[in-house]
């Protein structure tokens, strides 16, 4: 479909995969040890922060269509 809605879902849900792509090499990485270093809490809060951004991106469309 060439629709805004389905081009909106599908870059968003891209976007949320390569995200959950990218934690789950964060913990490759660090090689999932008890001890975490700093870099692999940053690197975590940044990976939940872009899913949140996500999130309010999906509300703002649905307030524009609602109009």
């Amino acid at each position: 479909m060439n629709d805004p809605r389905t081009k909106f879902d599908d870059a968003a849900g891209a976007a949320e995969s390569f995200i959950h792509a990218m934690k789950r090499l964060i913990d490759t990485a660090f090689d999932g040890g008890n001890e975490k270093p700093k870099d692999y809490c940053a690197l975590h809060l940044l990976a939940d922060s872009a899913i949140r951004e996500i999130t309010e991106a999906h509300k703002a469309f649905d307030e524009m269509e609602a109009r």
